[in-house]
């Protein structure tokens, strides 16, 4: 006993690897709280989304580009932050220029997204979307986790496609496969809609 603290040597080094353990358990929990977030979740979207369309914007047609006022993005439709029910469909997701999608130029430009919509998904689809938007919904930890694994998979393969006629189909295959996801069926089947 030192006499300068109320602990022996022996005890403070151990209190404070008992100290620090819990920080590194704090920090791997925060780590993957933040991985099955809905921002997370969002760019990943969005990134499945860019790799397996045009690079042109949905709304104005320009080409995007990697930087700058035509820069990619991936624009919503129905808003990710006010309509969480629809947040994740891949038919509310686009590529999208910055400016268009941008609060203070087109502010996402939804009209426009909405008819691009319908012609690449069809106007049945894009009803379904227009309907599932009203409803109210939140995801809980499970459905994100097994979001994440739908997105992260679906990354992997569209990263090994070349032509835009390969990346179209598989796009297409995923809405469907999509659809199949529990929380996403309950969301589409929901009766309480407002429309």
């Amino acid at each position: 006993f030192t006499g300068s603290t109320n602990f022996c040597p022996k005890c403070t080094k151990l209190r404070a690897k008992a100290k620090l353990a819990l920080k590194k358990e704090k920090a791997r929990k925060e780590r993957i709280s933040k991985k099955y977030s809905m921002s997370n979740l969002a760019i990943l979207y969005q990134k499945l989304t860019r790799i397996l369309t045009p690079n042109n914007c949905a709304s104005c047609g320009i080409a995007t580009t990697t930087s700058g006022a035509s820069q990619a993005q991936g624009g919503h439709m129905y808003m990710k932050g006010k309509y969480t029910s629809v947040s994740l469909f891949l038919p509310n997701i686009y590529n999208q220029c910055a400016s268009c999608n941008s609060p203070h130029g087109g502010a996402g430009r939804p009209i426009e997204l909405s008819l691009y919509g319908e012609k690449f998904w069809g106007k049945d689809t894009m009803d379904l979307i227009h309907k599932s938007a009203q409803v109210k919904y939140s995801f809980n930890r499970a459905e994100r986790e097994e979001l994440y694994e739908f997105v992260n998979k679906a990354l992997s393969y569209a990263e090994t496609l070349t032509t835009y006629g390969s990346k179209e189909a598989f796009y297409r295959r995923l809405w469907e496969e999509q659809q199949k996801i529990q929380c996403i069926k309950q969301i589409i089947n929901d009766k309480s809609r407002t429309i």
